[in-house]
Formats: structure tokens, sequence, C-alpha cells
């Protein structure tokens, strides 16, 4: 099945699909080798659009290229590169410990206040004491004391 051969079907979906994976010669090229000028170092060879700011390649466009590579080194400067981990002010599991603190101390508030609402005189829950509204404060404060409890 090469692809001088004659198809094999009349059926134009087959024809396609025989042309398709029919083997090819594909003839291609040698990769140029860019040779940097002495003294050069790759990064001070090859250009990018995104160096310049718009207004310097705007009012420079000309001198660019009579400058050449001598321009280019006063521009670049050797910096660090950034890092991709920095360190944090505060330790992550110093914040964690801070952040797990502060919410304890808000369970201990909010079951200060639960406690003390069936005791309040004020407080005249709906249907009486054994009520909706009774039995879900009990079981906030009951979740609540297990929460501070078990941490």
């Amino acid at each position: 099945m090469g692809q001088n051969a004659a198809p094999l079907s009349d059926n134009p979906q087959i024809v396609m699909m025989q042309n398709m994976f029919s083997k090819k010669h594909v003839e291609y090229e040698q990769p140029v080798t860019v040779i940097p000028p002495k003294g050069l170092s790759h990064a001070e060879t090859v250009r990018y659009s995104s160096d310049e700011s718009s207004s310097d390649s705007e009012s420079e466009s000309d001198d660019d290229i009579s400058d050449g590579p001598s321009r280019l080194t006063s521009q670049h400067q050797a910096t660090a590169p950034a890092r991709k981990q920095q360190q944090q002010e505060v330790p992550y599991r110093i914040e964690r410990l801070e952040k797990r603190k502060k919410s304890r101390v808000e369970f201990e508030d909010a079951l200060r206040d639960l406690q003390k609402l069936p005791k309040s005189k004020k407080t005249c829950f709906v249907a009486g004491p054994n009520s909706l509204q009774a039995c879900r404060t009990a079981a906030m404060e009951t979740h609540l004391r297990l929460v501070i409890a078990n941490g």
C-alpha cells in the first residue's frame, strides 16, 4: 500500500484514510547553529521586545542597530533570581496555633453566653422550657462543650 498504489476501494472515506496513513518520505532540514561573538554571553546576544519599555523602543529604534551589543551590556545587570519559597514573617505552625487559640476563646465565649441564656429571667422561649428552641439551645451548648474539651 504505497503512495502510488491504486486504492483498494471506491469508498471515498476508505481512500481518504489510506492516503492519510500511507508512508510518506519527509526530508528534515539540519538546524543552524549560531555561535555568539567572542566576549558576549548568549543572554546578551538575544534581545526581546519585552526587555524594553514602550517609550524606549519608539524613540531609540534607529539607535538600536548602530549601538549593538555594547548598549545591551550596560542595560542588563546581574541580579540573583527571586526565591521560589520565601520565608514567612510568622511561621505557619505558630500562625496555626494562634488561630486555634483565637477560635477556642471564641467558642468559650459562645458557650458562656449559651449557659447564661436559659438561666436569665428575660429569656422566654415561645413554647416553654422544653420547646424546640430550648432543645436546640441545649444541643448547641453540648456541641460547644465537646468541641472545647476535644480541642
